[in-house]
């Protein structure tokens, strides 16, 4: 049995908007076979990202985010890769995601 993933989803119902700040960075990635995104920064270790399950409008200084769409907070390990995206049970494979990293 594999490890327990340190990604948490939020509890959204309704269109919600996600502010960034100036070291935010913005990536779009796809998931591989085993929900992770690899990111190859290894300047991100120990950083937090909030990663959207599809595209959100992008503005200037935030992020809107549909009510449909699954939003997690992950953790980004010492490889740049970040923890794999689990919600109810299904591990989201080879899935587009909007990557939020919040560096330091």
């Amino acid at each position: 049995m594999g490890r327990i993933s340190k990604s948490h989803v939020w509890p959204t119902n309704s269109k919600i908007a996600i502010y960034k700040k100036e070291k935010d960075v913005l990536l779009y990635k796809e998931t591989d076979g085993k929900g992770n995104v690899q990111t190859h920064k290894k300047d991100w270790h120990k950083c937090k990202a909030t990663v959207i399950q599809g595209t959100p409008e992008d503005y200037l200084d935030r992020l809107e985010v549909c009510e449909d769409a699954i939003i997690w907070t992950c953790e980004i390990n010492s490889r740049g890769r970040l923890s794999a995206l689990t919600h109810d049970g299904k591990t989201y494979k080879n899935e587009d995601v909007t990557v939020l990293v919040h560096a330091k």
